[in-house]
């Protein structure tokens, strides 16, 4: 409810958030674009997101709280992984905590209300964090397959998740297998 509240008029700077309208509004469902190719130029990211906030828009109608939507979705599920997180690295009651935070962390709020790509990133590697955590707890190799993709999928959104989350789990394995030696 928090991230909804207000979601069409309480940000009223689009500078980013054009980006995005002005794929929608180049978005051909009869030719649609290849979803990995990036749109080059100052544009580095992908087709993927847009293709999620044409559903949305195609779903609620032509508005920016559709345009925004995949922002609310995605940022209310990166809650949940951060909870999934948490309970593999430590307990529930620290799970708790870590949701409650992140539900009312101001910068995560308003990255959760923008129709911008920002958000997926946290998502994608927060999941791949906790499935690689629980991989190497329970040495079960599905849950390293799993956190794989999680951590590539935050390839495709923002540069955010290319250039850290993979970087990152792999220094920690490093890390571990250099520490449980």
């Amino acid at each position: 409810a928090l991230r909804l509240w207000q979601l069409e008029t309480v940000i009223h700077s689009f500078i980013d958030e054009l980006n995005f309208l002005d794929m929608l509004v180049r978005f051909n469902w009869d030719k649609p674009p290849p979803m990995l190719v990036t749109l080059g130029g100052t544009k580095e990211f992908t087709w993927v997101y847009p293709y999620f906030q044409r559903w949305s828009v195609n779903l609620l109608g032509p508005s920016l709280t559709s345009l925004r939507m995949v922002s609310v979705i995605v940022g209310v599920w990166t809650v949940l992984a951060t909870y999934g997180l948490a309970v593999n690295l430590f307990n529930r009651r620290i799970a708790l905590m870590s949701a409650m935070l992140l539900t009312t962390l101001p910068l995560h709020i308003h990255f959760s209300r923008v129709g911008i790509t920002n958000i997926v990133d946290p998502f994608w590697g927060v999941t791949g964090f906790a499935f690689l955590v629980r991989a190497v707890k329970q040495k079960r190799t599905t849950d390293f397959a799993i956190a794989g993709v999680m951590l590539g999928l935050s390839h495709y959104y923002y540069e955010g998740g290319r250039l850290f989350f993979t970087l990152f789990a792999f220094c920690w394995l490093v890390w571990l297998y250099i520490w449980r030696k």
